[in-house]
């Protein structure tokens, strides 16, 4: 069975690979200097139509490093991306995690929305 790899571009512009590794989780490969620095906020969040901020407490964890999303749903993707998340936003599909970096020192805000059916996310924020 193969492995699905995800590919993102750190916050210094170095491009590293994602490797799921089932219901616990996923590695980041590659050298890291990045550790937690604050507690973790898990949460569930039901995604619908409309683009919406996307958290896993009542708003987003300050100095924020990590967020980890999880699809829940069985047959609906969900897109994530800026507050214009609807016309270009990057689909996770049923089931699957995507995991955002950010530069602690600044605020980002990621949107979400469903294409169809309402939709329930797991969010972890550290």
């Amino acid at each position: 069975m193969a492995k699905e790899i995800v590919r993102y571009r750190d916050s210094d512009g170095t491009v590293k690979d994602w490797v799921p590794s089932g219901p616990t989780g996923g590695v980041v490969a590659g050298p890291t200097g990045d550790v937690v620095a604050v507690a973790p906020v898990v949460g569930e969040k039901t995604i619908t139509q409309t683009a919406a901020a996307l958290f896993a407490g009542s708003s987003a964890l300050a100095n924020r490093q990590f967020m980890r999303v999880r699809n829940l749903s069985l047959d609906q993707q969900v897109l994530f991306g800026p507050s214009t998340v609807g016309g270009a936003g990057f689909p996770v599909e049923p089931g699957g995690e995507f995991l955002f970096k950010f530069n602690k020192e600044v605020a980002v805000p990621v949107y979400a929305m469903s294409p169809g059916a309402a939709v329930k996310v797991r969010v972890m924020e550290a």
